[in-house]
């Protein structure tokens, strides 16, 4: 596994990765959850995660997944194995990972987890999907700009969400 940084991003948000390349643990009232969770395929980093946030693997409720993306699929098939939590992604992206990942697929409009609002576009070829959790953060996964979104602003998942 390669060297990752383990930070609080902001409050219950842990960051596991480096700057442009990360993926996150979201700490919420039911439990947390992972959030692109690509990038050792052992999950070993996000292991780690959980401890540097006390973080219980039992309390683990979801994957929540961006895309379709093949670095994607050894993390959350390991930590989904470990924690038994369902992963969550769009139609499209499900196709791409396989059927060895117990995925629930969501579109627009959508909440997971209870506290995660799903932002999709279903003319979007790539099966694109971004969480929303209002108040504290929007998780873009590793795309910054995506044409075919009609939104103001989208932030980089590295920056957390504030209200004014």
């Amino acid at each position: 596994m390669a060297k990752r940084d383990i930070y609080e991003a902001s409050r219950g948000i842990w960051c596991v990765g480096k700057r442009g390349r990360a993926a996150y643990i979201v700490k919420t009232s039911p439990g947390a959850v992972f959030v692109d969770p690509g990038l050792d395929p052992s999950g070993a980093d996000m292991m780690m995660g959980l401890q540097r946030a006390r973080v219980g693997l039992s309390s683990i409720r979801a994957i929540l997944l961006t895309s379709g993306r093949v670095e994607a699929r050894s993390a959350a098939i390991a930590l989904q194995r470990r924690s038994r939590a369902k992963a969550f992604c769009s139609e499209q992206a499900a196709r791409r990972l396989g059927s060895e990942l117990d995925i629930q697929t969501v579109g627009d409009g959508d909440v997971v987890a209870k506290h995660f609002e799903v932002l999709s576009n279903p003319e979007e070829s790539e099966g694109l999907c971004f969480y929303f959790r209002p108040g504290r953060a929007l998780f873009v996964g590793d795309t910054s700009f995506a044409p075919t979104f009609e939104v103001e602003i989208v932030l980089p998942c590295s920056m957390p969400w504030r209200d004014p």
